[in-house]
């Protein structure tokens, strides 16, 4: 993939949202990558968007990160992004495919599940969230199987993006992969680590891992 000058990211985080469980570290999750990107990259932050809002952005945004709550549907076609309007205006499988992003680069959805779907009959189909982003025109998506830490969510996104940054003026995203797989082996690492100095047990969550902690004292 060709890199190209003056890259556009749009930020998008949704601490509190409605009917569901607060999101504690997505605000962090966003603030931590605005941080560590060069001043090369333009950025766009969008705390607690409608749907209209985060379409306008897609457009002209070769990069787009979302820190939120996701919603499976029975009817695939229908699991959606949860958006601070996700009850009257929600943002669907059907709304993202539709979409057609000029020079797309990279998506990542920090959210649950986004890669799975509920209705078994049509698994052969691979209709979800991450795979309606692939054909929106991003040839780059991250997303998981499973339900994520939001905790630890931080940590994983900070190592992907510190991986794709070229002489700190640039996203390589086609390095996302090889910078989520050191991503996912460093937090094991560290919670293995936990774990001998007195933790109890560890949870897997797909690509991140959460701890439950259960101090077990100090180790003999």
């Amino acid at each position: 993939m060709r890199i190209i000058e003056n890259q556009k990211i749009v930020l998008t985080s949704l601490k509190q949202t409605v009917e569901y469980s607060t999101l504690p570290f997505a605000k962090e999750e966003v603030n931590e990558i605005k941080k560590m990107l060069p001043p090369q990259i333009q950025i766009e932050v969008l705390q607690t968007p409608k749907k209209a809002q985060v379409l306008s952005a897609l457009r002209g945004h070769q990069i787009a990160h979302f820190a939120c709550h996701a919603s499976l549907c029975f009817d695939p076609s229908q699991s959606r992004l949860l958006l601070a309007d996700w009850k009257t205006s929600p943002f669907t499988v059907s709304d993202i495919a539709a979409l057609n992003i000029p020079h797309a680069q990279m998506a990542y959805i920090s959210a649950c599940h986004v890669a799975v779907m509920k209705n078994l009959r049509l698994l052969n189909e691979s209709i979800n969230l991450a795979s309606a982003i692939r054909l929106a025109g991003y040839p780059s998506v991250i997303g998981s199987l499973w339900q994520v830490s939001n905790e630890h969510s931080v940590e994983i996104a900070k190592e992907v993006y510190g991986s794709m940054l070229v002489e700190k003026s640039t996203l390589k995203t086609e390095r996302s992969a090889e910078g989520l797989s050191r991503a996912q082996r460093s937090l094991r690492e560290k919670l293995f680590q936990a774990l001998e100095e007195g933790f109890q047990a560890i949870r897997w969550y797909g690509p991140h891992i959460s701890i439950l902690k259960c101090s077990l004292g100090n180790p003999t």
